[in-house]
């Protein structure tokens, strides 16, 4: 029982570096949008994290040498109540060219909120939009107590932070 207990200690403590390293991420680099992707459960495995991470980060390898563009992505998994998994995160330098706006029929929420569309993920994984950001520190705190805690699920393998610098 004091093993057990032992080891908890250390899972909490390194759930709780990973947290503080996103923070750090995210406060600490010039962000363009605020991303949400979910999972069409006609294109992919929506319960399946391991293997929705592998397709994103080689997703991710292939629209970089498709637009040319080194952006960079700080993305934190999240479960739906039901177990499914979608994304939240931080987009700097993804090409306009790759983005389109919302548009009619598209919810009239999308459209007058300013949001755009990637439509390569879209084709993909599923639904996405991305939020401009016009004040990350705001964006960060109206995000963080639903989001940023998620961070510690990053052990599942999905940290894409600022990979291939």
């Amino acid at each position: 029982r004091e093993e057990a207990q032992h080891y908890e200690v250390k899972l909490d403590n390194s759930f709780s570096r990973a947290r503080s390293m996103v923070l750090q991420y995210a406060l600490c680099n010039p962000w363009d949008y605020f991303f949400t992707g979910t999972l069409d459960e006609r294109l992919a495995d929506r319960y399946n994290l391991d293997r929705y991470a592998k397709r994103l980060m080689q997703f991710i390898r292939d629209k970089r040498k498709k637009y040319n563009a080194s952006f960079q992505v700080l993305l934190v998994p999240e479960n739906h109540k039901d177990g499914a998994w979608h994304i939240h995160g931080l987009v700097y330098g993804l090409p306009a060219s790759a983005l389109r706006p919302f548009r009619y029929p598209e919810p009239k929420k999308l459209i007058d909120g300013g949001f755009l569309n990637w439509p390569d993920y879209q084709r993909a994984f599923g639904f996405c939009s991305l939020a401009p950001i016009r004040d990350k520190v705001a964006t960060l705190q109206s995000t963080s107590v639903r989001i940023w805690p998620a961070a510690p699920m990053m052990s599942a393998s999905i940290c894409t932070s600022i990979a291939a610098r």
